[in-house]
């Protein structure tokens, strides 16, 4: 009579997958992951740039005077209202389109 032996492989490996997929993250943590490192890094983007702007104005205004200021003043307020004609242009573009299509 011969016996048969039954290998414990197969539940080992289904245990051991368990575990992995345990360890892994969720799909729904990823991108709020991926949003929080972003988020981290546009901080700091954002703190080096405004540091650079800061310390570049003081040394213009030490090197040419105040005149580059009014300069700076027409170019970004030139730029806030260019920056929002382009989203409204863009808005309103998205809009007609949907209103040609007929979708809602």
């Amino acid at each position: 009579m011969q016996f048969i032996r039954v290998s414990r492989k197969s539940s080992i490996k289904h245990n051991s997958k368990k575990k992995l997929y345990k360890n892994r993250k969720k799909i729904e943590e990823i991108p709020l992951t991926t949003i929080k490192l972003t988020m981290y890094t546009l901080r700091w983007i954002f703190l080096i740039i405004l540091i650079y702007v800061i310390v570049s104005m003081f040394i213009l205004a030490f090197t040419q005077g105040l005149g580059f200021l009014s300069q700076i003043v027409t170019l970004s307020i030139g730029g806030f209202f260019g920056f929002f004609m382009g989203y409204f242009g863009w808005m309103f573009a998205h809009q007609l389109m949907k209103w040609i299509s007929g979708r809602e």
